[in-house]
């Protein structure tokens, strides 16, 4: 008897945890801080300067301008979005800086969030998309499928 009891507690006490449970409603469609992503974010802000000196570029993106510049021609077909009449597409060029900075810094989306005034959720799914279409395009040209003997071997040292 004492074991139904119990059942019945913990019953009790989930249902009153899932009615107490509310929705979160949000807010803001877009949060006034990252309103202001175009005047404020840290890619709008820096991008252009930045180009203009390559050591500067090297130390921020850890690779030079034609690496990057490559990388973009590469991305460009997989992950261009159309812009819509209620708000514009974050582009290439910015796809590819919010992925590299996660990369190179290891900063949290949290942090990252409020550099480049995007939403977490946002910077997460750049990041992830981003990421996914690197290693698509990279892996085959620089890390092929050996095709001989002696690449097998090689590949079995590591």
């Amino acid at each position: 008897m004492e074991l139904l009891e119990l059942l019945y507690d913990v019953e009790l006490v989930c249902v009153a945890l899932a009615a107490d449970t509310v929705e979160r409603q949000r807010l803001h469609w877009v949060h006034p801080l990252n309103v202001q992503r175009i005047t404020l974010g840290e890619f709008h802000c820096l991008y252009s300067d930045l180009r203009k000196y390559p050591d500067r570029v090297f130390n921020y993106y850890r690779m030079s301008i034609k690496s990057f510049d490559e990388l973009v021609i590469l991305l460009r077909p997989r992950i261009s979005e159309s812009s819509s009449t209620f708000r514009e597409t974050i582009g290439i060029e910015e796809r590819l800086t919010d992925t590299l900075r996660y990369l190179v810094t290891g900063s949290r989306f949290s942090s990252l969030q409020h550099q480049f005034k995007m939403g977490k959720i946002t910077i997460s799914q750049i990041v992830k998309k981003t990421y996914i279409q690197l290693w698509n395009i990279l892996q085959p040209m620089e890390m092929p499928t050996p095709t001989s003997l002696n690449g097998w071997k090689f590949q079995m040292f590591f």
